[in-house]
C-alpha cells in the first residue's frame, strides 16, 4: 500500500523535513519482454543474468500491485499533496543523467525522482 508508506514517512518526518524518493515507473513494463529484446538485440542491462524464470514472476508481482496501474510520477505528487506536503517536484530526467551509456548497470526503465517538504 503505497499511499500508506507516503502517509507513515510524511509522519514521521519532522516538520521542515525534506522526503527524496528515488524510483520508476515499473508499471507498464514487462520484465521478460524487455529483457527478452534487450538480449537479442545484444544490450546489456541491470537484468541481465536474471533467468526468465525469476523475471516471469517479478511480472506476476508486478501485476497484482495497484502502484502497477497508475502513472508515476504523477500519481505520487497527487497523493503528496493529499498528505500536506508542499514543494513537491519530481524529476524525470534522472536516467539521462545517471546512466550515459548502457553498460551492465543500466536500467532500461527510465527512474524518476520525488521530493517535498513536510510543512
Amino acid at each position: 500500500d503505497v499511499r500508506a508508506a507516503y502517509k507513515e514517512w510524511i509522519r514521521v518526518l519532522r516538520h521542515g523535513g525534506v522526503f527524496v524518493n528515488f524510483d520508476a515507473d515499473y508499471g507498464y513494463v514487462s520484465f521478460t519482454d524487455l529483457t527478452r529484446r534487450l538480449r537479442q538485440e545484444g544490450g546489456k542491462n541491470a537484468h541481465e543474468g536474471i533467468g526468465e524464470e525469476v523475471l516471469d514472476e517479478c511480472d506476476t508481482i508486478k501485476r497484482d500491485l495497484s502502484i502497477s496501474w497508475v502513472p508515476r510520477p504523477v500519481w505520487d505528487e497527487s497523493v503528496l499533496r493529499e498528505l500536506g506536503c508542499v514543494c513537491v517536484e519530481s524529476d524525470t530526467g534522472l536516467s539521462s543523467r545517471i546512466y550515459r551509456e548502457q553498460d551492465d548497470s543500466w536500467n532500461p526503465v527510465a527512474m524518476f525522482r520525488l521530493s517535498c517538504r513536510r510543512p
